[in-house]
């Protein structure tokens, strides 16, 4: 049994559970349940808090499988909500072998194909979470696979995540780099035009990643073209999410032309970065500012600027001598550090 001594629901979960009933009731009705009265007593059961009741269409091998992945979803929802972390994981993998051993290619719906598809991202995600990351690798590819035909924008929000997430794990093993970069392409390409905001996000960190991956294996010029591209795509965006990874290619962008011994330049993009966002009291934007200030002043040192690189260490210092932020702390601490005689 999936859980035992569940508490009463309560009221927000009561309505949110309501809600999908109406909502799965439908999908169901309209893919062919064959006992759609059992399916219904199955959920009221679940919304009177009487778990194992709703649970027997899920045990007995003569369900059509509609009817226990609407059960099994409903029960998700359920759980996380309860914060029962461990159980929910155990339902959305109940879920996907469901799915994959379904020989017979069950439709869904739109409805519940979405909370097939979150099933399988909920499970890569939690053995990406725990470093498993060759099985989540494998799941991330089952998702694509299953989800990825769908146009409905919230599935391929969860599609564009199993690319991004998928690369990151690809990207960790030197083996396998070059299939992280095909990841992150296949994102960009796939959904840069999408307009939901969670897939913008996605897009703009696969701009990112890939170009970071770039700057790490020296191929600069594609760096740059990835990173212009990046920051021409998003400039104007009004989600901070989608700022921080403006701020992040912007900063990217300085250390390329660093790498390639253009101080000119490179001073130009992060000086750039600091004068767009100065003002931001988001953290991971400050952390751009600061490292671009920070690594400004280190290139007046270089050029025989020390008065000029003084008064940016300096102002380093002082602005985040006080911060919370580690990273941040961190900066002010090294900018400090270089305020000393030869330093």
């Amino acid at each position: 049994m999936f859980i035992k001594n569940i508490s009463i629901l309560s009221l927000f979960v009561y309505l949110t559970l309501s809600l999908s009933l109406s909502s799965l009731a439908h999908a169901q009705s309209t893919n062919g349940s064959v006992n759609s009265q059992r399916l219904e007593r199955a959920i009221n059961s679940l919304l009177e808090d009487d778990v194992d009741a709703a649970l027997e269409i899920v045990s007995d091998p003569m369900s059509p499988k509609i009817d226990k992945v609407t059960i099994l979803s409903l029960l998700a929802e359920y759980l996380e909500n309860k914060e029962a972390d461990d159980t929910v994981f155990n339902v959305h993998m109940k879920i996907v072998s469901i799915v994959l051993m379904d020989k017979n290619k069950t439709d869904f719906g739109s409805d519940l194909s979405f909370s097939v598809c979150n099933s399988f991202d909920y499970v890569a995600s939690k053995y990406h979470q725990t470093q498993e990351l060759t099985t989540a690798m494998k799941v991330y590819t089952l998702l694509i696979g299953r989800c990825a035909q769908y146009t409905d924008p919230s599935i391929r929000a969860i599609v564009a995540r199993a690319f991004l997430n998928r690369g990151t794990a690809f990207y960790s093993d030197e083996k396998t780099k070059l299939f992280a970069q095909l990841d992150f392409v296949n994102l960009i390409t796939e959904y840069e035009y999408d307009n939901d905001e969670l897939t913008r996000e996605r897009v703009a960190k696969g701009y990112f990643n890939l170009a970071k991956t770039y700057l790490e294996e020296g191929l600069f010029e594609m760096a740059l073209e990835t990173i212009d591209k990046g920051i021409e795509k998003f400039k104007y965006a009004p989600e901070i999410s989608i700022k921080q990874q403006v701020s992040m290619l912007n900063y990217s962008k300085g250390v390329v032309f660093e790498s390639l011994n253009d101080s000119d330049n490179a001073i130009s993009a992060y000086w750039g970065l600091v004068t767009e966002y100065n003002d931001s009291d988001n953290e991971i934007i400050q952390e751009q500012v600061a490292k671009s200030k920070f690594n400004v002043a280190n290139l007046l040192v270089k050029d025989a600027q020390r008065d000029k690189a003084i008064v940016l260490f300096q102002g380093v210092f002082e602005r985040y001598k006080d911060s919370k932020n580690p990273a941040l702390k961190q900066i002010s601490t090294d900018a400090r550090t270089r305020l000393k005689p030869n330093k």
